[in-house]
Order: C-alpha cells, then structure tokens, then sequence
C-alpha cells in the first residue's frame, strides 16, 4: 500500500472526478480516510451521471470516517448544468440538499425551470443550513424568496439576473425586514436587488450590474451609504452601448462614492461591450475618452483607495481592445497625484506600475 504526504492528499482529492473514487483504494487506509474526508468536502457536480452517484453515496448513509456519514463530510457544493443536454431531476437535488445539514457554500448553475420547481418544493425552507455563501440566478418565485428568509447566516450573496428583468418588483416586503439576511457582508447582483437587499444590513462588498438606464447609480450609492457596514470594495459592471457613456459611468459613481472617501479600499468598473461598437473595426479596437482634469477631482476625495481597476469583457465575441485618448492616465505621476493612497492601477488590462 502507497502512503501519500498529506499535501499529494489534498491535490489528489482536489482533481479527481467523482467517478474516480474506487482508484483511491490503491493507497494506506490512513490516506484513503484522509482523501475521502478531502474529497467530499468540496464537491462540483457536472453532469447528470455523477449527480446520481453523489445521490447514491448521500442517500446509502455510507459511514465514511470514524463513523460519520458521507452526507455530514461536505462543505461547499457546485451543481452545474455544464457538461449536459438534459436538465437534473429537481427532485434529486432536493433529496440532496436536505441531507447536507452541514453545508456551507451552495452554488446552483442550473435553468430556470429546474432551479423554479427546486424551490417551489418548498423542503429546503425546513432545513437548518449553516451557509455562509450562496450563488444561483435570481429568481422570481416566492419558494426562493422563502428559503432566502430562512437563512440567517449566509455572509456571501451571489444572485445575478442576466436578463436584469427578475429583480423588478421583488423583495419588496424583505427590503425593511432587517431579520432577512442580517449577517450579509457581500453582495452580487443587479442594480435593483442591490437597492433593495443593501440597507441596513452589514453590507461591505458590493458587486453591481447595470442592466437598464432607468435603474440609476444613485440608487445604488444611496444604498449603499444607508448599510450599517462602511463600504470597503465596488465593482460596478454596466453594458458599453456608446462610448459618451465611458467617461460619465466612471465621473458619476466616483463623486457617488465619496460618502465612503475614509473607507473605500477597492474600486473596479468593468464595460461589458455591445458587438455593435467593435464590429466594423478589423482589430475589435473601441477608442474612448475620459478627461482627465474631472477624473483627478474625482478621484481626490479617497485617502485609503488602493486598488483602481478598469476591465472589460464581451458576453459573446472576444474582448475588445479598449484604448483610452487620455495618455496622462498612462504615467504613474498623474494616479499619485490624484490619489496618493493608490497602489494598483489597471486599465483594460494594461497595469501602470506605482512605487
């Protein structure tokens, strides 16, 4: 029998498949207990064939080490539709989740219709999870909403709509219902749940998309503000559709964020281009401006500012190459100037070293 240091343990367990477990008892009995404890504490489900495995595995009560079940060892959950034509049983993965009782972090990446009636069951509201992180699509149902009121210490939020339509009209009653979601410090998703869920919880990270003009940046500052945490990290993701709008989204959020001047560490703007912008040019070159006089206004409020990063992406074709005409913002000068406390500067992927 092979006996395995315990950091080979950690790799192994991390990049096996599901269906990989059998070849584990190859090694000593001390490693193969070690490797099961570390397999099944984090694990990503891809497919439909090792979802019924975890099923099995889950539902046998197998005891795994020094008696405990499989179902009491994992810690962190991916269920994916990734590697799938066909939707999971929603049944199954109810039948799961029930039975991790001590779970910490539960990401769903699954279709509406299945995360819908996965909800709609209405189950996982009976179970006393101990999360302290959440992802999966923003739904509209009212079991979602239900399970997201029974689960007092989720710290880590993730719950994007990519229609940015689902958030509309929600979390209305929960938004002054300060038992929801009390420990919250970390927020993904649109403008309008950020608007909603973000005051008087304690709220310090916010991750924030812009899917309509109507949904303004003040709604969100002003959110953020009224949070009875202060306001440490902003990454703010708006659709690129004219390139006016680059230098206005970036001026505007500034000055609205000068309410957490002492305590803002950390600032991202991330464009997510229109195809219409770059279509017609060979290189997929998008040329914007910014003024480099109101940036430095801007900017100057922030004293513990050390991160400022500006990124892009495209949803379906690669990314743009985005080209700032404002070569003062290429010099280190012009940033310690503006804002003595920076020390990374990014700007669509071309970092400008600060001493």
């Amino acid at each position: 029998m092979l006996r395995l240091p315990l950091e080979v343990e950690r790799r192994v367990a991390h990049w096996s498949a599901l269906c990989d477990l059998g070849s584990m008892l190859r090694v000593d009995k001390a490693s193969y207990l070690n490797l099961i404890s570390l397999f099944y504490r984090n694990i990503a489900i891809n497919t439909t064939e090792q979802l019924d495995l975890f099923f099995a595995a889950i539902t046998t009560d197998i005891p795994a080490i020094d008696r405990t079940p499989l179902r009491l060892l994992p810690r962190t959950l991916v269920i994916s539709q990734a590697n799938q034509s066909a939707s999971p049983n929603p049944d199954t993965i109810v039948i799961i989740l029930v039975g991790l009782v001590r779970l910490e972090e539960l990401q769903l990446e699954l279709d509406m219709d299945c995360l819908d009636q996965v909800f709609a069951l209405g189950q996982l509201t009976q179970v006393s999870f101990k999360l302290k992180r959440f992802c999966c699509p923003l739904l509209a149902g009212s079991g979602f909403r239900s399970f997201l009121q029974h689960q007092t210490t989720i710290e880590c939020l993730g719950i994007m709509d990519k229609s940015g339509l689902r958030g509309l009209g929600l979390f209305e009653h929960e938004a002054s219902d300060h038992t929801f979601l009390p420990k919250l410090r970390e927020l993904t998703s649109g403008a309008e749940a950020v608007s909603k869920i973000v005051p008087g919880r304690p709220v310090s990270i916010i991750h924030s998309t812009h899917f309509f003009e109507s949904i303004g940046i003040s709604s969100v500052t002003d959110a953020s503000s009224r949070s009875s945490a202060p306001l440490n990290a902003l990454c703010a993701t708006t659709f690129l559709r004219q390139l006016p709008k680059f230098e206005n989204f970036i001026v505007r959020w500034l000055h609205g964020l000068e309410y957490a001047s002492y305590s803002l560490e950390s600032i991202k703007f991330r464009f997510i281009a229109t195809p219409v912008l770059y279509m017609m040019s060979s290189d997929r070159s998008v040329r914007v401006s910014i003024d480099e006089v109101s940036l430095t206004a801007a900017l100057q409020p922030f004293k513990v500012l050390r991160k400022f990063i500006i990124d892009s992406s495209s949803s379906r074709l690669p990314p743009p190459n985005i080209i700032i005409d404002a070569p003062p913002l290429a010099l280190p000068n012009f940033w310690k100037d503006a804002c003595p406390s920076l020390r990374v500067v990014s700007l669509f992927g071309n970092e400008i070293a600060i001493e």
